[in-house]
């Protein structure tokens, strides 16, 4: 029988194998490494933000930012901007199948002129119930996307994005002109925006303060497998809107909106 290899020899060994494949394939960067507080009010924002500079700066093909299942993670208005080192990036939330996840914030996603992956939305993000969430802030906007090529946006067993609408219903000013403090825009649950060969898929949009889906100055985006609904009582919940945009395919989704299912 052969002699084991010293440590020197297997180091030298898992170097000549590291130089000839070139970096990992993929990295995972978990939010609760970088000091996410799950199952609380704590704001979470600094901790996914550190996490994903790290995860746009990795130097592998394609990085994962992992909000892991059986927590619940609050965030506040974020800035998540490209472009970025990696090739690909995925975000994303996992589930347990008796207690999904849920963003329980105003989640503001800005990814500027990179290459991202978002995708497996298998839990619940949900935006807050008062309108006070947004002082100071563009209204129009909870979950944006902006400058992208080849982003994907899923849930693979359907996931839900739920605006929590109502505050803002109770706020409008088609429905209430005279009351004071009244709104005239609320946001769009997603908005995708300057993105090319975009996927949105396999979701649940529920309850959106205004428009559930927006896509503006998109090029080659296909929308399949999506549930769009709201209530009878929830003003302008429009389906999807579509604004100078080119080669756009909508496919097996269902709209149950009150209002417009498409508007382009």
């Amino acid at each position: 029988m052969g002699a084991f290899p010293t440590p020197l020899a297997a180091f030298g060994l898992v170097y000549a194998i590291m130089f000839v494949k070139g970096f990992p394939e993929e990295a995972i960067f978990n939010v609760m490494s970088y000091g996410a507080v799950g199952g609380s009010n704590t704001d979470s924002s600094q901790a996914i933000s550190e996490a994903w500079k790290a995860a746009c700066n990795s130097k592998t093909k394609s990085s994962t930012v992992l909000i892991p299942k059986r927590q619940t993670v609050m965030v506040k208005p974020i800035l998540l901007s490209g472009p970025c080192r990696v090739k690909s990036i995925t975000f994303m939330v996992k589930k347990n199948r008796d207690f999904p996840l849920m963003i329980k914030s105003f989640l503001e996603y800005y990814l500027s002129s990179g290459r991202c992956k978002l995708s497996q939305i298998n839990g619940v993000i949900m935006a807050p119930t008062s309108p006070k969430e947004w002082a100071g802030t563009d209204k129009s906007l909870w979950l944006a996307f902006e400058g992208i090529s080849r982003l994907s946006i899923t849930g693979s067993s359907i996931g839900k994005i739920d605006g929590r609408g109502t505050g803002w219903w109770n706020q409008s000013c088609r429905d209430h002109p005279s009351l004071e403090g009244r709104t005239l825009i609320a946001p769009t649950a997603t908005k995708i925006i300057s993105c090319n060969d975009t996927n949105l898929s396999n979701l649940h949009f529920i309850n959106s303060s205004q428009a559930h889906v927006l896509l503006m100055e998109c090029r080659r985006t296909e929308i399949k497998n999506l549930v769009i609904t709201a209530p009878e009582s929830s003003p302008n919940t429009d389906g999807i809107h579509i604004h100078s945009s080119h080669n756009i395919i909508i496919k097996n989704t269902t709209i149950g909106t009150v209002i417009n299912h498409r508007e382009i």
